[in-house]
């Protein structure tokens, strides 16, 4: 019973027995021991070794298993975090199910949520009535809601800085072009006058109208052969 002990050892008549993690409190098993064994519990620890011991009265033991199963739980499915099953109860009484009682487990009786109660501060105590029952357990982490609303809230707001962030730099971008812009503006410059083309009088040798401009369904004209002297 001195859970500040780390480490246990059990001189068992001739068999000697080591247990660790002694501080967890869990009860030290002893296994079979005829009647006048001598048991001797020592630890390596600067530590006063206190204990209380049991004995299992096993025709008492088969007793109560003999009631238990006359109502069983019969379990339909389970898994990491459920049980489901059905019980018929031959009387108004309580069920006890060897589930360590914590916090995070939700009870239903016949598809209705009920408030389970301890057993010996260890176990669930189910009250039924007479009858059929159906009986879920569903298990979630004690907190679990609290620490998924704290990371969907986490997410928001990261989402939102990213958001305003990138607001914020385009708005700049587009702010530092304007800028830029209205530092330098495009500016359009005629060319010089002695550079650009001109047409003075009397320089048009040919004027070409509409009618001159071809329509695609002339007879082509031969050139006209010119003589050289």
């Amino acid at each position: 019973t001195n859970t500040s002990i780390s480490k246990i050892t059990a001189n068992i008549g001739q068999e000697t027995k080591t247990f660790s993690n002694v501080k967890r409190g869990y009860v030290l098993d002893m296994g079979y021991c005829p009647s006048g064994t001598n048991i001797q519990l020592t630890t390596d620890e600067d530590a006063n070794v206190t204990a209380t011991c049991y004995r299992l009265d096993e025709v008492a033991y088969a007793k109560a298993m003999t009631t238990l199963q006359e109502t069983p739980l019969v379990v339909d499915a389970f898994g990491d975090t459920y049980v489901t099953g059905h019980v018929d109860a031959a009387e108004d009484g309580t069920m006890l199910v060897t589930i360590p009682f914590e916090a995070g487990w939700t009870v239903k009786v016949d598809g209705e949520e009920i408030e389970p109660t301890p057993y010996k501060d260890a176990f669930f105590a189910i009250p039924l009535e007479k009858g059929a029952h159906s009986i879920e357990f569903t298990y979630v982490p004690d907190g679990y809601a609290l620490g998924a609303k704290i990371s969907l809230g986490s997410l928001a707001a990261l989402l939102i800085v990213i958001l305003i962030t990138y607001l914020t730099n385009k708005k700049k971008s587009t702010k530092k072009e304007a800028d830029v812009k209205k530092k330098n503006p495009l500016r359009i410059e005629a060319p010089a006058l002695e550079d650009s083309p001109s047409v003075g009088e009397g320089e048009i040798d040919h004027v070409i109208t509409i009618d001159d401009l071809p329509r695609g369904d002339e007879t082509p004209v031969a050139p006209e052969e010119t003589t050289e002297s």
